[in-house]
């Protein structure tokens, strides 16, 4: 109960008012979009940006003075830590990310160049009509303490652990990683094949910054016989699907729920129409008609659930059932 009671209050902190609230990405400044003088803002910011700010590549101008006056198009992270708000060698280890907080000020005539926390900063000698100033900083929370739990901690490691690995993928959640034995089929009936899963459920996958769904859509209705043979789609989840499920952890009474199988205009449709043995299932990876995607993570989900909601993990998903393929004794089969 004490560890319910924390998280709902760091999640309470999280969702103070503020007059706007935007997520982070490199070389983004629409945050500052028809922002005026006066206005402040708040930036939510993934920790892999804080723990490896774009030092080489982004744009910083200005900072020089007291007032630490930045040009809008700076980077916010390289911004805030220019500004002395905060230093990657100072983050705990598992912190998820970091609320920076702008205020708005009227531009100024140039901006001058100053060196400072390892940064410095480019002139730019132009006015411009609004600049910003990073006024704080703060960790929000950590995925430790914030993210998905065990209910108990596993007794022993059975043979096929490695299968049921959990990792981070790029909405800041625990996902199970990517392996072909959670794809082959479990037995020769009809239930026990992996196609039949998909009456009830979708799939979905993920590598690097991108996630997928794989669903069944509508069923062929013309198969000789008049049998109804299902078909599937496979989907790239949108950059606002993207934005709802991280923003979710956040504030999750302030987004919109995404449930399953996604419509536009979360989702935009890579192929549609898939026989199931148009998917090369392999160790690493899927091919669909000759174009391969990598994978590193995956999840089923029923029908129509929400994707926000927030799981807790037992002992049994960390490690499966034993491998229904491992030797047994003859009298066993």
């Amino acid at each position: 109960m004490a560890a319910n009671a924390k998280k709902k209050k760091l999640r309470e902190e999280a969702q103070d008012s503020t007059e706007a609230h935007h997520i982070y990405r490199p070389d983004d400044t629409s945050p500052l979009d028809n922002a005026f003088p006066g206005q402040t803002i708040n930036v939510f910011v993934l920790a892999q940006y804080l723990y490896q700010p774009l030092a080489e590549t982004g744009k910083l101008y200005g900072g020089s003075g007291a007032g630490d006056h930045y040009h809008p198009d700076s980077d916010i992270v390289l911004a805030a830590m220019h500004a002395e708000k905060f230093h990657p060698s100072t983050l705990p280890s598992n912190t998820y990310g970091a609320s920076i907080e702008l205020l708005v000020q009227p531009g100024q005539q140039k901006y001058s160049p100053k060196e400072r926390c390892g940064l410095r900063s480019k002139p730019f000698n132009a006015p411009t009509e609004i600049c910003f100033q990073p006024i704080s900083f703060k960790v929000l929370f950590d995925s430790n303490k914030c993210g998905p739990t065990r209910k108990q901690k596993p007794k022993k490691i059975p043979k096929v652990a490695p299968d049921r690995v959990l990792l981070f993928d790029n909405t800041n959640r625990l996902r199970q990683a990517y392996h072909i034995n959670h794809i082959r089929d479990r037995g020769f009936e009809e239930k026990d094949f992996t196609s039949t899963r998909f009456q009830n459920e979708c799939l979905y996958l993920g590598s690097g910054n991108d996630r997928y769904e794989l669903a069944i859509v509508w069923q062929d209705p013309t198969h000789p016989g008049g049998d109804q043979i299902p078909l599937w789609q496979w989907s790239r989840l949108t950059q606002q699907a993207i934005d709802i499920l991280i923003a979710d952890v956040l504030f999750p009474d302030k987004v919109p729920e995404l449930t399953g199988p996604l419509q536009y205009p979360y989702h935009e449709v890579v192929f549609s129409g898939l026989a199931w043995n148009e998917l090369v299932w392999d160790t690493d990876s899927v091919s669909i008609r000759g174009q391969r995607f990598p994978l590193t993570t995956m999840e089923w989900k029923k029908r129509g659930y929400t994707l926000g909601d927030h799981d807790e993990y037992t002992e049994q998903d960390f490690f499966p059932d034993p491998d229904p393929y491992e030797d047994k004794d003859d009298d066993e089969v």
